[in-house]
């Protein structure tokens, strides 16, 4: 959600143009029948921000795992689809969808 997003801006700074904005869960075919357009009617009530990390995520998860020092230490392997929306790809050297693994430990 980009509420999460909006949270870590100055972290984000460096790849915020790597980032897409879905703003809605339907398209439909326009008017005229030839073309498709967003669903006026499937408007999510708050955008997602497809990111190539997800820290936002993870740690707003931990402050509702951990609520004392008796749930530490916490180990977290995390496997996830990540998309980068680079002006350019460059084809075998770095894709715009790749699986990645992150660790993450407190």
């Amino acid at each position: 959600p980009l509420s999460y997003f909006s949270k870590e801006a100055a972290h984000v700074d460096g790849f915020a143009k790597e980032c897409a904005v879905v703003t809605h869960h339907r398209l439909k075919l326009d008017e005229n029948g030839k073309g498709i357009v967003p669903d006026p009617n499937a408007q999510l009530s708050e955008p997602y921000v497809i990111r190539p990390t997800s820290e936002t995520v993870i740690w707003n998860s931990f402050s509702k795992w951990i609520q004392s020092h008796r749930d530490l230490p916490l180990k977290i392997n995390q496997w996830a689809s990540v998309m980068r929306w680079e002006m350019r790809p460059r084809p075998f050297l770095r894709n715009s969808e790749f699986l990645w693994q992150g660790k993450h430990g407190l």
